[in-house]
């Protein structure tokens, strides 16, 4: 039996929608246009601490991530 396996996505690809998200883009629309599934965006999210619409969090993570070396 053969699997439909869809290869990873680039790690940049991934980074660039988590930054999109922290922005204030909503997932199903970075889906649409991006042509990935909407849950796996949610998923990059929290694996990268980042709540989805929540304008507080959103600063205080692109606080953190500007200062990061």
């Amino acid at each position: 039996m053969t699997q439909n396996h869809k290869p990873a996505y680039p790690p940049e690809f991934r980074e660039q929608m988590v930054e999109l998200v922290a922005l204030g883009k909503c997932p199903k629309q970075l889906s649409k246009e991006f042509g990935c599934h909407y849950t796996s965006i949610q998923t990059w999210c929290r694996a990268a601490v980042v709540p989805i619409r929540s304008n507080q969090a959103k600063l205080l993570w692109l606080q953190h991530r500007v200062f990061l070396p």
